[in-house]
């Protein structure tokens, strides 16, 4: 399974946070809505692991878990966005919501 390194970070308030990876030096950028509202948290070291790179796009909804110490993210057409925590998130929180992938050259 293919894979690729980034960072995720959450934005104030704890409903929405924006995951980059960088494939072939084109950032991708999932920026997700996150139910229920989760404490600010930072992965600098995550990964993403998908089948085709067809699958980074549109909207797609996803399940997981956010803390103790690290961040899962499920998405429905499969792709896995997973990294551990530059800070805890405690009590862990299992969280779903949908997303939005874009693209960029970087």
């Amino acid at each position: 399974m293919p894979s690729a390194k980034g960072y995720i970070k959450s934005h104030p308030g704890g409903s929405k946070f924006t995951a980059t990876f960088v494939l072939d030096e084109i950032n991708h950028h999932f920026d997700g809505n996150l139910n229920p509202n989760v404490q600010d948290f930072t992965s600098n070291v995550a990964t993403l692991e998908y089948e085709d790179v067809g699958q980074l796009t549109g909207q797609q909804q996803f399940n997981g878990k956010i803390g103790i110490s690290d961040i899962t993210l499920n998405l429905a057409n499969g792709p896995k966005i997973a990294g551990s925590l530059t800070m805890p998130v405690d009590p862990a929180v299992t969280v779903s919501g949908s997303g939005t992938w874009s693209s960029k050259s970087s």
